[in-house]
């Protein structure tokens, strides 16, 4: 699950799932480009994590959140309103 933080500069981000190999979390523009690599190389278990991330530097817009590993693709919608 991805939800925002209410003064729009962090993105929390809860993930539980299982993924073996390591992937990347970014944020891309709703035409595929990325726009900024929150992390890279990040391990998920099957316990459930929260992770905080600073978005400021990201202007207003509709974006995508993607984990990516080589067996996982998970993408999630968000909106950022300044």
């Amino acid at each position: 699950d991805i939800t925002q933080a209410s003064d729009n500069n962090n993105i929390f981000i809860s993930m539980s799932f299982n993924s073996e190999e390591p992937g990347n979390i970014a944020i891309h523009s709703i035409d595929g480009k990325l726009i900024k690599v929150l992390e890279a190389e990040i391990s998920i278990n099957e316990t459930s994590q929260i992770k905080n991330y600073n978005i400021s530097d990201i202007p207003s817009g509709m974006y995508f959140v993607k984990f990516e590993s080589d067996n996982i693709l998970l993408t999630r919608k968000i909106i950022i309103v300044r």
